[in-house]
């Protein structure tokens, strides 16, 4: 796989993203909060996060597609639990 430099940069932007989300998510989850809901259009870096999130926080996902009252297809992630 060839990778450009603006490529590689992009990546450990992203990476560098994910860390401070999920470090954002564990502070909120250690203040108290009980449910973080992600919904997201289907960005592709999201896709690791989401997993990750799932895995380590007792999580779930779903790939939800709303016709009414507008067209909308995505992905929500569920870390926690009420």
């Amino acid at each position: 796989m060839i990778c450009t430099v603006n490529q590689k940069k992009r990546e450990s932007g992203q990476r560098v993203n994910n860390r401070l989300l999920e470090d954002l998510i564990g502070r909120a989850m250690d203040m108290g909060v009980k449910l973080v809901l992600i919904a997201d259009p289907g960005r592709s870096f999201l896709d690791t996060f989401s997993e990750n999130l799932v895995k380590d926080m007792s999580g779930e996902r779903w790939d939800p597609t709303v016709e009414q009252p507008y067209s909308f297809l995505g992905k929500v992630t569920k870390a926690g639990s009420v």
